[in-house]
């Protein structure tokens, strides 16, 4: 799926749930690798508003912690609100 093309075509009358790849998650990766696969996740799902953050599988033993940590922060700082 090309989130971008989704909403870009339909935004205004959805939201993306996920998209971040958990296996980004599952093994060790350079910070600035992650931080751009969540920057992509969030800037497809921006025009129109309607992005939830999240992984395209939810979470599963074996994740990093300190990449779900990490992806967290990263979606956080780029202005995306946790969910209340």
């Amino acid at each position: 799926m090309d989130p971008a093309g989704v909403k870009r075509d339909h935004g205004h009358r959805l939201c993306l749930l996920g998209n971040l790849d958990p296996a980004c998650l599952t093994r060790p990766e350079t910070d600035d690798s992650l931080d751009a696969r969540v920057e992509a996740v969030l800037t497809a799902g921006a025009p129109c508003g309607g992005v939830i953050f999240g992984t395209s599988s939810g979470l599963f033993e074996g994740m990093l912690p300190d990449r779900i940590q990490r992806a967290c922060r990263t979606a956080g700082a780029s202005g995306a609100q946790p969910p209340r």
